[in-house]
């Protein structure tokens, strides 16, 4: 089997057209991957009772006008 080297030159060039088709699809498949979803940081939570809070915050308001009625009642 002999070759025609008049094909020579063409088949090459064909090869080569087809490989650098393939390798920029390729690229283009490669550059598309998914990145990897961020996954959420752990968060230290503390529970908290409205109801508790509000006494507190009722109690504080009570002690502070406890606190105003005897300094009052010194400058008098």
């Amino acid at each position: 089997m002999h070759l025609d080297r008049s094909y020579l030159l063409p088949t090459v060039f064909a090869a080569l057209v087809h490989l650098i088709v393939l390798l920029v699809v390729s690229g283009a498949w490669i550059g598309q991957l998914r990145p990897e979803p961020e996954r959420p940081r752990h968060i230290q939570a503390t529970m908290v009772d409205i109801n508790q809070l509000a006494n507190q915050s009722a109690a504080q308001q009570q002690a502070e006008q406890e606190q105003l009625v005897k300094q009052q009642a010194e400058r008098d």
